[in-house]
């Protein structure tokens, strides 16, 4: 029940709703559990009533025990996190027991495979996540369905180290991703805990991101794993190449009462950290009989019998007492922070999207005359500053990434073409003339220093860079050009002035091909006109002209986000 979803689409592209048999009966549940799921964490689906070697089926209501029940009566479906399974089962056999005309049908579905089933047209009528957050990958319209509800147990997330590891607590989920202690995560789209993770960290994170943690981020987008049970597995398997990463307290509860040879160390950020939370999600349009139904179950889950249970599993309750369950002979009393606000989430999430895309870049490069004079950093010319910092971002982009090169000034090819192709775009792993394309981008880079000449033949060199991009572009791509410049277009050869560029670039733009110009500028740099021209193409513009600030806003020009183009 897996599959990449588009968030917030009315009819998500994962959703092959119909291989679900979600026209869910009331007594055939989700078959749900995980083939990476570690039996302390997860089990299959269940019916209150009985079980088959298939799934989980019901005694009809109507005819439990002899009671004369209602003739239309059926099982009420609640569908729980796996690690929920048995505290929920059991307590829908204690109501049944009371009330033998109120049955319920308990399954089970992990990740992204609860959403599929919220977005089906039959779906669960109560519907128990581990984390609230799972709301925003619904459509709206699946999402209104549903009333939210206080959560049924919590567990905060923790940063699990390898044993014999340091158990000092780090400052903040932002300095866990932005230090330089080996880290792993699960996806965000398919694990709360690595997701709450991430989504704090973003929250907290310094603005704007420094060049150490933007390749961190990216980084840790393209080595990530589906689930914490797979990080686990790998924790367990792969001790060498052991890392620290985001769990649930729960979950690390479960793994150690396993008795692994290796038990996990956990810390909570000081500044506190969030939780999953296990929401209490029940649909808005249930009947009478329904909802007195959903009702007895959340009140039965309340009960000190359930508490019991859901405390001896690893959860924490409300009123409980706050020190948690013992991870490797350790308690602990974390500081709970509130989930990040809904805008903020949303941002993270669009970021890490553009994280795990590659770049398809044209990076276009100053080679007038003044790009040799002194930068202010002792001993080092413009050029010098902004070569060091393209080397040092060019080794941050995935191997995947497509990178080319051009140069300008004025008559840089001709009497009449101030641009040069350095290097034709290429896979940064591809193969050219013996090496790779990353290493044929750092040579000719370091040649540039011997192409300055000229003037700043700056507009007419943006409308062919960004023709060429769009002309070849590649969908699977952020596509996008680079433009690095220190004055003011003065092209003694003619050209375009910046009124015709701006409109250009406007006409030109494909919004089924989008490009984007990305401008940096140093020293006597236009920087009117160079926020001009990358906002009509939805990208950004920088000014800087330090060596820290050229690395910085080199990563923010590989990071950002693509912006609404005005028509």
């Amino acid at each position: 029940m897996g599959g990449r979803h588009a968030r917030r689409s009315p009819v998500p592209a994962y959703a092959a709703a119909a291989a679900l048999a979600v026209g869910l009966t009331a007594t055939v549940g989700i078959l749900a559990m995980r083939d990476d799921e570690s039996p302390a964490s997860a089990s299959g689906t269940n019916s209150t009533q009985s079980r088959s070697a298939t799934g989980s089926a019901t005694t009809p209501a109507n005819t439990t025990g002899g009671a004369e029940c209602a003739p239309d009566a059926a099982p009420l479906h609640v569908l729980v996190a796996p690690e929920l399974d048995a505290v929920t089962q059991a307590a829908a056999e204690r109501v049944t027991a009371s009330d033998p005309c109120r049955t319920y049908t308990v399954d089970t579905a992990a990740d992204r495979e609860g959403v599929t089933a919220a977005q089906a047209d039959q779906p669960p009528q109560v519907w128990v996540p581990d984390s609230v957050t799972w709301l925003d990958a619904l459509s709206s319209q699946a999402r209104d369905r549903y009333r939210v509800d206080a959560g049924v147990a919590q567990s905060p997330i923790a940063l699990a180290r390898p044993a014999g590891a340091d158990g000092a607590a780090p400052a903040s989920w932002a300095d866990v991703v932005r230090g330089s202690e080996p880290l792993k995560l699960a996806d965000p789209d398919r694990d709360a805990a690595s997701r709450l993770a991430f989504y704090t960290a973003w929250a907290q994170r310094s603005s704007p991101l420094d060049r150490e943690a933007g390749s961190r981020l990216v980084l840790l987008s393209r080595y990530t794993k589906n689930s914490t049970s797979a990080l686990l597995k790998d924790y367990e398997t792969k001790p060498d190449d052991a890392s620290a990463f985001p769990i649930s307290e729960r979950a690390a509860y479960a793994f150690d009462r396993q008795r692994p040879k290796e038990p996990l160390v956990l810390a909570f950020p000081r500044t506190g950290t969030p939780v999953l939370d296990y929401p209490w999600l029940s649909l808005k349009q249930l009947s009478a009989a329904q909802a007195r139904d959903m009702e007895a179950l959340r009140a039965e889950l309340d009960s000190s019998e359930s508490r019991d249970a859901l405390t001896a599993a690893g959860f924490r309750v409300r009123g409980a007492d706050d020190a948690g369950p013992k991870v490797a002979g350790r308690s602990a009393r974390p500081t709970i922070i509130d989930n990040p606000e809904s805008a903020t989430r949303e941002e993270a999430t669009a970021q890490w999207d553009l994280l795990r895309t590659d770049m398809r870049m044209l990076a276009v490069i100053d080679v007038s005359g003044s790009m040799a004079w002194d930068s202010g950093t002792p001993g080092q010319s413009r050029m010098d500053v902004l070569l060091g910092s393209a080397g040092r971002a060019l080794g941050t982009l995935a191997a995947g990434s497509e990178i080319g090169a051009w140069v300008f000034s004025t008559a840089q090819d001709g009497p009449k073409q101030d641009w040069r192709q350095l290097v034709t775009i290429r896979r940064l792993d591809a193969k050219v003339n013996g090496h790779t394309q990353r290493d044929e981008l750092r040579r000719q880079l370091a040649r540039i220093p011997s192409r300055i000449q000229g003037d700043t033949g700056l507009y007419d060199t943006t409308l062919a860079a960004f023709l060429r991009m769009r002309d070849s572009y590649d969908g699977n791509f952020v596509n996008s050009v680079v433009l690095m410049t220190d004055g003011v277009n003065d092209d003694t050869t003619g050209g375009l002035g910046l009124r015709t560029l701006l409109s250009r670039l406007k006409d030109e733009f494909d919004p089924d091909r989008p490009v984007r110009v990305v401008t940096i500028g140093m020293g006597e740099a236009d920087a009117s006109a160079l926020k001009q021209i990358s906002a009509a193409t939805g990208g950004t513009s920088y000014i800087a002209n330090r060596a820290e600030d050229i690395d910085r806003v080199l990563v923010q020009a590989l990071l950002a986000r693509p912006l609404p183009v005005a028509k």
